[in-house]
């Protein structure tokens, strides 16, 4: 941390002496992090023009790139282009202490009309159940987005949350021919919403994690796959873990589970299918109780 400290008056310094020395320079305004995220009042064009309707309609900014601004600095000692760039860490959360041990990427929409069409999907899928107090900072809505964890592994996440913006993977959009295909996307999406709700509202779901809460993460200790759903269900779970088989899912992966169960099955179909299991009962009207509370709208 001293290390820290003692580098920012220097970088601070040479900061100051590059841009006295060259008067190209960019002055970054540091003050006001919002300006980044709308564009331009100069800026004509029809993306742009469709991101501050959007603002103004629903008070959420509208990203369809994850770099907010790459400015010109001037030359290095090299004669080398310098350009300040800062984009959305969407994984970061106020008081973070490292970094996500998995990096992302971003495929983007370029067209007009494909920005459009992602725009009227959220509008008439996802926006329709948050209230105000619901919507994020700010939606950036990608064409894919591709992780890679600190093992190597790819993952290909429907949507990410994080405190500044919530990301939508929306490049399935031109192959949904039906509205019950959108849906079934938007019911992912959703999912991964309430999730991040749920990160930012814990002590919300403590009674809904306190019903199952001792089993979470803990070997089921059953081999036959009907005794082992049997217990599951006894204790308030739907499934095993889906990555580790053979024991109980973690918190975050249960309350998924019973967040997509809330949102798209009517109580009369939860009943009948968990009818005899009072605690998966108990737990969706929970979940649908405390959803309603915070602002989303079945």
């Amino acid at each position: 941390m001293k290390k820290i400290i003692y580098l920012i008056p220097v970088l601070l310094a040479t900061l100051f002496l590059n841009a006295c020395n060259n008067e190209d320079v960019t002055q970054l305004d540091y003050h006001d992090p919002t300006v980044f995220f709308m564009p331009s009042d100069s800026a004509t064009d029809s993306i742009s023009v469709m991101r501050r309707q959007f603002f103004s309609d629903y008070g959420s900014y509208l990203l369809f790139n994850d770099t907010l601004q790459n400015n010109y600095l001037g030359k290095d000692v090299n004669g080398e282009n310098r350009y300040f760039t800062e984009t959305i860490d969407v994984a970061y959360s106020v008081g973070q202490t490292a970094y996500s041990s998995t990096q992302y990427n971003y495929t983007y929409f370029r067209d007009y009309d494909d920005c459009k069409a992602a725009v009227n999907f959220m509008k008439k899928f996802i926006l329709i159940h948050l209230s105000n107090k619901l919507k994020p900072f700010s939606w950036f809505l990608a064409k894919s987005i591709t992780g890679k964890t600190n093992t190597g592994n790819i993952i290909k996440p429907y949507a990410m949350g994080g405190q500044r913006c919530i990301v939508l993977s929306c490049g399935l959009l031109p192959s949904l021919k039906t509205d019950a295909l959108k849906q079934s996307l938007a019911d992912r999406h959703l999912v991964v919403i309430i999730g991040n709700l749920a990160n930012n509202n814990s002590s919300a779901f403590e009674y809904f994690y306190n019903i199952s809460g001792s089993y979470y993460g803990s070997e089921i200790g059953i081999s036959d796959a009907a005794e082992q759903a049997e217990k599951l269900h006894s204790l308030g779970f739907i499934s095993a873990d889906p990555t580790l088989p053979g024991y109980y899912p973690s918190r975050s992966t249960d309350l998924s589970t019973f967040a997509s169960i809330a949102i798209t099955y009517t109580d009369d179909k939860v009943m009948s299918i968990y009818g005899k299991y009072p605690l998966i009962i108990e737990k969706v009207k929970i979940m649908k109780d405390v959803l309603t509370k915070l602002g989303y709208i079945l």
